[in-house]
């Protein structure tokens, strides 16, 4: 028997306690200010940032307006005149892209998000079945590996049951494996669209980030730099909205002292027009100064009229400029780095996927061990019996482990705090 084949057996005996344990990450914990706490923890290999960076984009992007209807009435056209007046077209090429990127994470949460956690529930099926098939075949093994049947000439119809049981036990965890591969390698695919998708909204979110916060600024609709009335480049509209905000707000400061000092002439003339005998005392004026008064308090009640009209319309620009300003610097914050962010989910389910089809090649070499071309068994494995046998044992712990790790991925309650609010703010008093 050769150093070579030795070392193989070894190597594939080993491997049925490693390479489950690759579905398993070792991570750091805080230091915590009691000693006796633990240092680090198992998680399951898809509990990784990068799964989570990707359930928040879908979440946040599934909060965005689902329909034409529905942005308009958060973002009302007329609200928004500060900004179609310097760019007629950008109003409907930011609802386009809003709309876009909605539909794409409502299509990809309602057909596919949800089998990327059943990763882990695939997983757990596959591993508590394979302490139980590992359990049968660490008996089998102890009947084939007894010492009587080193000699060839012991090898009776016990051994060969055994034997072959063993190939059985060893197929069916190598066809588990392939299976679940399989299942993992068609949520990848999934993925793959979604990655497909986000790609091409990137390039209308790359596009608003410019408009909107980086520059420089073009026309949305001739795509021509935009230039101020100085000819000199238009600042990005998060600027230019907080600057028309700035004014804004000075109009409605502006439209309260003049709503209170017309409301107070309104007051005043309405109660004189209504009770003008009482300082009427010459018969002779009465007439002339009613009629006076009562034409003040009409015209001092319709200025007040207007200007409460344009602090409202003040306000509601405010409220809707402000909240698209700040949802835009949301959804271009959650587009960054995002295309990298899903690649690392997909390698995540890739290193699953990998080491599952490493574990059903190893369990295929396992099987050429208990039965060679000639159908003998390697006689090298009762050099390694009881590698073999503790190997085995090491591979149920092995599993158990990553059940656990998976129980956890799977109760982990993800909560996300998305773009501080998709529609108007609330209206300051």
């Amino acid at each position: 028997m050769s150093t070579t084949t030795n070392s193989k057996t070894i190597e594939v005996i080993e491997n049925l306690y490693k390479l489950p344990l690759k579905a398993v990450a070792t991570v750091q914990l805080p230091e915590g200010s009691d000693s006796k706490e633990p240092k680090e923890k198992d998680c399951f290999l898809l509990k990784c940032r990068s799964y989570y960076d990707l359930q928040a984009y879908l979440f946040a992007g599934m909060k965005l307006p689902s329909s034409s209807d529905d942005y308009e009435r958060l973002y009302p056209k007329e609200n928004c005149a500060k900004l179609t007046e310097v760019d007629s077209g950008i109003y409907e090429v930011t609802k386009k892209g809003f709309l876009d990127i909605q539909k794409s994470c409502e299509r990809f949460n309602r057909e596919d998000f949800g089998y990327i956690p059943q990763v882990a529930g695939s997983v757990q099926t596959y591993s508590k079945n394979a302490i139980f098939l590992a359990g049968k075949l660490k008996e089998q093994v102890a009947v084939i590996l007894d010492d009587k049947y080193e000699e060839e000439s012991n090898r009776d119809k016990k051994f060969n049951d055994s034997k072959n049981a063993c190939r059985s036990l060893l197929q069916l965890l190598q066809n588990r494996s392939s299976e679940t591969a399989k299942s993992i390698s068609d949520v990848i695919t999934r993925i793959d669209g979604f990655q497909k998708e986000t790609e091409l909204n990137f390039e209308a979110v790359c596009f608003l980030k410019k408009e909107y916060r980086t520059g420089p600024v073009v026309d949305s609709l001739t795509k021509k730099e935009k230039l101020d009335k100085e000819l000199k480049p238009f600042p990005p509209y998060c600027k230019y909205i907080h600057g028309q905000i700035e004014e804004l707000n000075k109009e409605v400061e502006k439209n309260i002292k003049r709503r209170d000092e017309e409301y107070e002439i309104w007051k005043h003339s309405t109660i004189v027009a209504s009770t003008s005998v009482l300082y009427i005392w010459c018969p002779a004026a009465s007439v002339p100064v009613m009629s006076v008064f009562t034409d003040r308090a009409i015209k001092a009640d319709a200025a007040w009229q207007a200007a409460k009209i344009a602090l409202a319309q003040n306000k509601a620009d405010i409220t809707t400029l402000t909240a698209l300003s700040v949802n835009i610097t949301g959804l271009c914050v959650l587009f960054d780095d995002l295309s990298d962010k899903i690649a690392a989910a997909k390698e995540a389910l890739h290193n699953i996927k990998e080491l599952f089809d490493k574990q059903s090649q190893n369990f295929g070499d396992a099987i050429h061990m208990f039965s060679n071309a000639d159908e003998t068994i390697d006689e090298s494995l009762f050099i390694q019996k009881l590698l073999l046998q503790d190997c085995i044992d090491r591979a149920i712990k092995a599993f158990e482990k990553v059940i656990k790790s998976a129980e956890d991925f799977k109760k982990t309650e993800f909560k996300v705090e998305p773009m501080p609010d998709v529609g108007p703010l609330p209206e300051q008093s």
